[in-house]
């Protein structure tokens, strides 16, 4: 996703040879937001590429879907990078909230000294960070299998982003590689039983360059069985040209845990309130440069070569078609993969939705404090009367146009020049384009304890060239719904509802209208699973491991 990750970008500030024409790498600040950066304030990325903020009605915050582009921006794999190709923040509306309250919570989730303060700094608006539902395409420095294609990633943050989970199973809460969730702890419950989620991602094809993936959240009544009030069960659908469907959801009681006083339990998480958006965005965290001094005291800088598909107007669309969905969306979609009463349910959420008309932000950007003048030859506008927003580019040939790798400081300006100029020890300089051949993602053996689990394991080799081995476990005893602590009444009945769905789902379930231009993305064909004979329904595939391909 686009993911708002807490990030502490720390500058290695060396000594500058003038006389050996030395280059100094630094691992992120390649493009910011700020001319006079706070290093003891930035844990936000560096700059966006957004929309201002969305005006929903309050009648229509129960479900939310966009498609987002997935383009190729690098030419080559690049680790320790984070940008979030369009996407957006769905966080908790809390605006009643008196602010001596949310400074409670702000004591009570959060430990760290140096991590309060910075949110103390961001006033009575905080409370948007107290909880929120991300994810995007995009490229995460804690990816240990790179890609040039996007991987999508389900991300969610709560406890003002003091604890994350990415994907099932696994949480990012440091920042860095995603790791198993501890026994007894809550986070997504696996759903789809037709494609696999592993914890790199979900690669998405070449073929599929400048496509659409359809991204859609919408509350479910799922959970009525043990809890009278469930009604926000919310729910991750995806539409692409291979795959669409549900494919996890959060329980409740996820974001229900947090601590605070007795008086704000139970009262302000995600499923107690109806959520907001504020911004549609892409998101550009962590991106490396390296810098040059030469022999004339001159400064010459690089980032790694971006570049966006461009049509035959001239056009990059990052992102299109986000809509904003009534209060009976959730119940109308829940009722109609329940009764199987249709397999397109397309025509049903339109009618209960509003589409969204998006204003583009265009904002400088810097580099070290210079202004960087990155964005020459081109604009974030909006297209197709207001609902789709990406780059209009000067030169208007189709094709593919590239961002400026190379800049010299001329005063309080870093602007963009010719390969030709550049000093060719910078030219030279290349950057890393290897991840860790070594790492295994590998999930523990109680995952399967105490479960009816399918004997076999299977095994899938994916195109970002590693290998998903798999078991199939029966819905209710993976280790996300017996962290919920259900009875086995509550359980089996969970089971029965969801093998409804799965039945629903067999062929697909249409719960988005097509992108009104473009093509679908497409996902990896490896991530996509049959059942073994007899587990048609009510059994879903958990990862046990991802590692690189052994050959």
């Amino acid at each position: 996703m686009p993911s708002i990750s807490i990030l502490v970008l720390l500058l290695v500030f060396a000594r500058i040879d003038f006389i050996c024409a030395e280059i100094e790498e630094f691992p992120t600040g390649g493009i910011h937001k700020d001319s006079e950066p706070d290093q003891k304030k930035q844990i936000t990325p560096d700059c966006y590429f957004r929309t201002d903020p969305l005006s929903i009605p309050k009648d229509y915050r129960r479900g939310f879907s966009w498609y987002s582009a997935s383009i190729p921006i690098f030419q080559e794999a690049i680790p320790g990078v984070q940008i979030g190709l369009a996407s957006t923040w769905i966080t908790t509306e809390n605006e009643t909230l008196q602010y001596s309250d949310v400074q409670e919570l702000l004591e009570a989730c959060i430990k760290d000294e140096k991590h309060k303060e910075i949110f103390k700094s961001f006033g009575p608006g905080v409370w948007q960070q107290f909880q929120s539902m991300e994810g995007s395409l995009g490229y995460w420095t804690h990816t240990r299998f790179h890609t040039r294609m996007p991987k999508y990633k389900p991300d969610a943050w709560k406890n003002f982003y003091t604890y994350s989970v990415s994907g099932p199973g696994f949480n990012v809460c440091d920042g860095s590689v995603p790791t198993p969730l501890s026994k007894g702890n809550l986070g997504p419950v696996y759903l789809s039983n037709r494609i696999l989620i592993p914890p790199d991602g979900l690669p998405t094809t070449e073929q599929s360059s400048g496509g659409f993936l359809g991204v859609a959240w919408y509350p479910l009544s799922i959970s009525k069985e043990w809890r009278a009030d469930s009604t926000s069960t919310w729910t991750l659908f995806l539409k692409a040209k291979n795959f669409q469907g549900p494919l996890m959801y959060h329980p409740e009681e996820f974001w229900d845990e947090y601590p605070g006083p007795e008086n704000l339990r139970n009262r302000h998480g995600l499923n107690r309130k109806d959520p907001i958006i504020y911004s549609m965005a892409s998101e550009w965290g962590t991106i490396p440069y390296k810098r040059l001094a030469d022999s004339k005291k001159t400064i010459w800088s690089k980032i790694p070569p971006i570049s966006f598909p461009v049509d035959d107007e001239g056009r990059t669309i990052l992102l299109r078609d986000v809509r904003v969905y009534k209060a009976l969306m959730g119940q109308e979609v829940t009722d109609a993969l329940l009764s199987q009463i249709s397999s397109d349910f397309s025509k049903n959420a339109e009618n209960q939705s509003k589409r969204i008309v998006l204003s583009a932000v265009n904002s400088a950007h810097f580099q070290e404090g210079k202004r960087l003048e990155l964005t020459k030859g081109f604009k974030l506008v909006t297209f197709d009367n207001q609902t789709a927003f990406g780059f209009q580019w000067d030169d208007k040939n189709e094709g593919i146009q590239e961002l400026p790798s190379y800049f010299k400081e001329e005063g309080n300006v870093r602007r963009p020049v010719k390969e030709s100029e550049v000093p060719k020890e910078l030219v030279q300089s290349k950057f890393r384009n290897t991840g860790d051949t070594k790492f295994i993602f590998e999930t523990p053996a109680w995952w399967f304890d105490d479960a009816e689990v399918d004997p076999k394991e299977y095994a899938v080799d994916l195109t970002d060239k590693t290998t998903v081995t798999y078991r199939w476990v029966r819905f209710k005893d993976q280790p996300a719904v017996k962290a919920l602590k259900l009875t086995e009444e509550q359980r089996d009945k969970l089971q029965k509802t969801v093998e409804k769905i799965h039945k629903s789902c067999s062929e697909g379930f249409e719960v988005m209208a097509p992108p009104s231009k473009g093509e679908l993305a497409e996902f990896d064909p490896g991530l996509l699973v049959k059942p073994p004979e007899g587990k048609e329904v009510g059994w879903v595939p958990l990862i046990v491991r991802q590692e690189i391909l052994a050959r």
